[in-house]
């Protein structure tokens, strides 16, 4: 009875050694390898946003489940659950979980994820979700500084043709700092306009042109939030040099 006590303990013994190393190794793999993104990216006010954890785990299918354990002032916490085997598997394999924490208000939002049931932290970000863009970009149009400053322009050349700028493609939909204009030709740019939030610094926005066309041009930049506008113009066979405006807009 006593040699079958000891072979008892024994087995519990390794049995609960094994299962804390497991976590232990689990858990480590985990906060090495986790990371959370979130889509659409820029995430925007009012817009439904799903976050995704990434990581891995001893599990046999590659999607486990996540949803929000708590929400506090902009503190979103996740909880997630890898979809493990009943039987261990032979090594860890990679595997997501996402949850809807969308649509959220303007502003920073820290979201920390943990692991169901224990409360261990795995992963932390920061996402910064921009107001909704009060302008529309169009392909006449560039609308800069989180959407506030729409960009347009307008050209004559040396045979008294005139046109108007369009907006080069981007993925900023309207919420970029900067965007690009073409006279001619999609593939000829002529001018890279940038807005930049400096109201921390010297209370305005500042606008930036960089050109590279010598023929007539004026570009107008308008704070659609204020009606304030500001035109930037070339004349024709004159070479221009950076536009840098570092009182362009008030940020009140």
């Amino acid at each position: 009875d006593e040699m079958m006590s000891r072979k008892c303990f024994t087995s519990n013994a390794v049995r609960i050694a094994a299962s804390a190393l497991l976590s232990f190794v689990l858990r480590g793999a985990a906060v090495q390898a986790a990371e959370v993104t979130f889509s659409p990216s820029p995430a925007v006010a009012g817009q439904p946003l799903i976050a995704t954890f990434h990581s891995v785990a001893f599990a046999c299918e590659d999607e486990g489940q996540m949803q929000v354990q708590n929400l506090t002032g902009n503190h979103i916490q996740l909880a997630v659950t890898p979809a493990n085997c009943p039987i261990l598997p032979p090594g860890f394999t990679e595997y997501t979980a996402s949850a809807n924490i969308g649509p959220l208000a303007a502003g920073t939002w820290l979201v920390t994820v943990v692991q169901e049931g224990t409360n261990v932290l795995l992963d932390q970000e920061t996402v910064e979700v921009r107001p909704e863009p009060v302008c529309e970009a169009t392909e006449t149009s560039l609308c800069l500084g989180n959407g506030r400053f729409e960009v347009t322009g307008e050209w004559t050349d040396f045979e008294d043709h005139q046109g108007v700028a369009h907006a080069a493609p981007d993925d900023f939909k309207g919420l970029g700092n900067y965007g690009v204009l073409w006279f001619f030709s999609e593939d000829n740019p002529e001018m890279v306009v940038k807005v930049i939030n400096a109201c921390s610094f010297n209370g305005h926005y500042w606008v930036f042109l960089s050109p590279a066309s010598t023929v007539e041009y004026h570009i107008t930049v308008h704070d659609v939030q204020t009606g304030q506008r500001k035109i930037y113009s070339n004349a024709l066979d004159h070479v221009p040099s950076l536009t840098a405006d570092t009182t362009a807009f008030p940020c009140d």
